[in-house]
Parts: structure tokens; sequence; C-alpha cells
């Protein structure tokens, strides 16, 4: 695919959710790998045992999502891992008041997480990194009483990171743009009821590139006097969430405002209809718009072939629900019934 937020590689199906890791999780594991080979002072090993407590935080933010969304009666979203979570937006019901319950559902569990984390720190003789940049010394490792740095492997030293990781998954999930989770919070809390109407979170892409701008400025600030690597971390997701924008963009119908009507010139009002010939002005489509239009077009073949699937799925577990009646569905087919029937019953009360 050409789109780079679909970049990823598949790791099948587990349960009814389709499981999918995103080029950045393996771009960053390499990275982070490759500069501890590198830099005096890290060892890989220790490198080595924060990514996989990195992976563990990860599945418990998406295993609570996931959760809460079967908990609710809908089918969870399909995921795509990246380091801070799910890469995608919802694929449907995006502005559903569920979506919204189940994004603070994750957003809850790395920040307790991270609380608990932070108390079980101080049984253990260890003060909790707060600064989500990290320490100076030894990134999210804590520090013991004493000042030094805990030592690799140990107690204070799993708890510590652990719940370090869980609390930048919390902070970065907090802010207000995709793809990230506040970001899905805001599309469902802005959107209609039935979320027919996505034009109403027009909004929704301004606060998202400011957000972005404010974590450049943040970089520019840190490279120029931390002179550490985590500004070009925050100018990558800056650039990401511009993506995300781009990406959500791409989902909404778009209506082309257009001064030409047919190809007439109204440029001097309607004067130019009333003398038996219309002045038609040749239309000349610019590059971005036929790059627009195209999009649009691809859009809807592939919104047109999933409500077809849809409906023929919705077919089969129909008459199978009239054959054996509501003992023969599956979970996840109830889910399915459930979901759909709740969508089609909002698309009617809204045109009446």
């Amino acid at each position: 695919m050409t789109d780079p937020l679909y970049w990823s590689i598949p790791l099948g199906r587990w349960s009814t959710t389709r499981i999918r890791v995103h080029v950045i999780t393996l771009i960053f594991v390499v990275g982070r790998l490759t500069q501890a080979a590198i830099s005096p002072g890290k060892p890989v090993a220790a490198t080595f045992g924060w990514l996989a407590l990195l992976g563990l935080v990860v599945c418990l933010h998406e295993g609570a999502r996931a959760f809460v969304s079967v908990r609710l009666g809908r089918e969870p979203d399909d995921v795509q891992l990246w380091p801070l979570g799910n890469l995608i937006r919802p694929t449907h019901d995006s502005h559903s008041r569920e979506n919204a319950m189940s994004a603070y559902a994750a957003i809850a569990t790395s920040g307790s997480l991270a609380i608990l984390s932070a108390i079980g720190l101080t049984f253990l003789g260890a003060r909790f990194v707060w600064n989500p940049f990290g320490n100076h010394a030894g990134g999210g490792a804590p520090l013991l009483t004493s000042g030094k740095q805990a030592a690799d492997f140990s107690a204070a030293w799993w708890v510590g990171w652990f719940g370090f990781l869980n609390w930048v998954v919390f902070l970065l999930n907090m802010i207000p743009a995709s793809p990230f989770d506040m970001g899905r919070v805001l599309r469902a809390r802005l959107a209609d009821p039935f979320g027919e109407n996505p034009r109403n979170t027009l909004i929704i892409p301004w606060i998202a590139r400011g957000c972005a701008a404010v974590m450049i400025l943040t970089a520019l600030v840190r490279m120029a006097y931390d002179q550490t690597d985590q500004g070009f971390l925050l100018i990558a997701l800056a650039i990401l969430i511009e993506l995300a924008v781009r990406h959500d963009a791409g989902s909404l119908d778009e209506i082309e405002d257009d001064d030409d009507f047919l190809g007439y010139d109204f440029s001097e009002g309607y004067s130019s209809l009333e003398g038996g010939s219309a002045k038609v002005r040749p239309y000349r489509e610019s590059v971005i718009n036929r790059w627009r239009r195209r999009r649009s077009e691809l859009r809807r073949a592939r919104r047109s072939a999933r409500e077809a699937a849809e409906e023929e799925r919705l077919d089969e577990i129909l008459a199978k629900l009239h054959v054996g009646g509501k003992g023969s569905l599956t979970d996840e087919e109830t889910r399915f019934l459930l979901r759909v029937s709740a969508r089609l019953r909002g698309r009617v009360g809204k045109r009446d």
C-alpha cells in the first residue's frame, strides 16, 4: 500500500482481532539496539530488557481497549501495533460512544499501572522517574535513595522501567490528535450522535496540527539546550500526526465547492444566461484536485466493497439465526449483528 500508516507485518488473527506490527516498531527496536551497541555505557541487554517491557505495556494498553469493547458489545478493532499502542484509528464506528469508552479504558490502564509502579518503588527504596524524557543517567531506570541508579535487572529496575513506560504511553496518548487515544475520544465527542456527518469535526485537524507544532518547538528547544535525541523523536511524532491528519481527512467524503456550475461562468451574475447563450469556461482540473478526486473515488470503492461484504455476512447470520435460533450464533457473530443493527437503526433515526 502507498499509505505509510499501513506499512505493517501481519501476525495473524487472534480470536476475532487481526493483529499487525507496523514497520515503525521494527525501526524503533532496531534503532535503539543499534544505538546501545555503538554507544559506551549503554548495555544491549538492558536495552533489550526495557524494549521487552515496552511490548508488555503496549499489549496491556490494547488489551484493556479490547476488553472494554467486548464488554460493551462492540467488535474489537483491528490492531496495528506501534510503540505507543494502536497506530490506525478505528475502522468502524469511529464516532461512537463505545469507541471513546474503550480509548478511556486504555489510557486509564496505562496511567494506573504507572501510579502503582511509583507506589511499589517506594517500598523498594527507589524514586520513580516522572520526567517523560527520562533521567540523563539511565532513561527510565529509577534512582535509589542513595542517589545511584538502580542496578540493571534488579527488582527496582524492572518495576521502575515498567512504570516509566506506562507513564510515557499515558502522557502521549493524552495528546488530542490521531493516532493517540485522546484523538479518538475527541473525534467521538465532537461528531454527531450517529457519526454520519464527520464534517462537524473539521476542528480536529487544526487541533492536531497545533499539537504537532508545539511538539516541534519543544524538540528544537531540547536539541538546542540538552543535546539529546528526544528532540528527533518528537519531530518524528509530529510528522506522524500530520500523516494521521491526512489519513483521517481521506476517510471523509470530500465535497468540492466550485463557483462554476456545469461549466457556466456566473462571475457576472445570472445575466450571462439572459441572452440565450451562456458563456462556457472550459474546466481545467488542477493536479491537486485530480489527486483528491482519485483518492475520493478509491475511498468510495473501498467503502462500497466493505458495506457489500457486511451485508452479505449479515444475510448469512440472519439465515443462521432463523434456522437455529440465537443460541446457534457465536459470540463474534452476535457482536457483529449488534453492531450492524445499531448502525442501521442510527441511519434510519437520523433520516426521520
